[in-house]
């Protein structure tokens, strides 16, 4: 779902389900398709999921303000592939971040 509160100032918490037993990736990127952070890369069971993110990027230091986007992928494990790759759903939105 969309991430919560959108516009945010200071931190904002991104929500998820997850269908079925996944290995999920949650990725912040900045306007230019740069990553700025990973905030999830993990196998996870299914059911609901959320995390925090304070506006800082891999490094610890605070970005500016903008539009960022982040992908939510879940990859099942022993699944049918497609082109190399395991099963599984990828999803990308979009945040602003006011200063």
């Amino acid at each position: 779902s969309q991430n919560q509160p959108n516009p945010f100032f200071h931190t904002t918490t991104l929500r998820y389900e997850v269908s079925e037993a996944a290995h999920v990736t949650l990725i912040l990127y900045d306007i230019c398709g740069r990553a700025v952070k990973v905030l999830v890369d993990d196998n996870q069971r299914a059911g609901e999921h959320s995390v925090e993110w304070n506006r800082r990027n891999a490094s610890g230091n605070e970005v500016p303000a903008g539009t960022y986007f982040y992908r939510l992928s879940a990859r099942k494990h022993g699944g049918p592939t497609c082109g190399g790759e395991e099963a599984g759903l990828t999803e990308t939105k979009s945040m602003t971040l006011l200063r």
